[in-house]
């Protein structure tokens, strides 16, 4: 399977494509973001990157774009993306490659005192 999909701003220009094979992924979400996401905990998405994975969620569920990314595509703040468990740093999440099966989850950050 070959795909070419949009990234958005997520460390690229809006517009900008990556073309390769798709990998099949799954990405897991808190409650407070499924809700945006047709109440979905888990999504299945083929794409070829981090970035890619958000975009494609995105375009799949606009109500979850803005409490999921900051106007400019950054991940919001107070939220972390794992693949299979490890922190996924903002600015590697464009060029952040998957393989079919891999596994990300978008979770709330904890804060307090």
């Amino acid at each position: 399977m070959v795909c070419a999909l949009r990234i958005g701003n997520v460390g690229l220009h809006a517009g900008d494509t990556v073309s390769g094979s798709c990998e099949m992924v799954t990405i897991r979400l808190p409650e407070g973001l499924a809700k945006y996401c047709d109440g979905q905990r888990t999504v299945e998405l083929a794409v070829t990157s981090v970035a890619g994975a958000l975009d494609e969620l995105v375009q799949r569920f606009p109500a979850v774009g803005s409490r999921l990314m900051e106007e400019d595509g950054r991940v919001r703040g107070h939220l972390m993306v794992l693949c299979n468990d490890r922190a996924v740093a903002v600015d590697t999440m464009a060029t952040r490659k998957l393989v079919d099966g891999d596994e990300l989850a978008v979770l709330f950050l904890a804060g307090g005192g």
